[in-house]
């Protein structure tokens, strides 16, 4: 599916990847994390699980700011809003095939 967030990110992913044992395993991982940096290593696993690394590089880049800083909080709204658009996707996808 293609994705294109409000910041303008494009990207392809694959939708069923949401539906991985992979995938699932990282994002328990992100919502029992203890502290910001536990969170922040497994919302980059997750992206790069998502996207691939060469995508998340380029997700890096484009949230980054000119003085090339990419803000954590940026970073982590795009893999909000690209994990709502696969959910979304899925869901649509499920109640089309019923």
């Amino acid at each position: 599916m293609k994705i294109i967030t409000k910041s303008g990110f494009k990207c392809s992913v694959n939708e069923n990847i949401i539906k991985d044992w992979r995938f699932i395993t990282l994002t328990s991982q992100i919502a029992k994390a203890s502290d910001e940096i536990n969170v922040i290593d497994n919302v980059n696993k997750a992206l790069v699980f998502i996207l691939g690394e060469k995508d998340t590089q380029k997700l890096i880049e484009h949230v980054a700011k000119a003085d090339g800083i990419a803000d954590v909080k940026k970073v982590i709204g795009e893999y909000s809003e690209i994990l709502t658009m696969l959910k979304d996707q899925v869901k649509k996808s499920q109640s089309l095939s019923e």
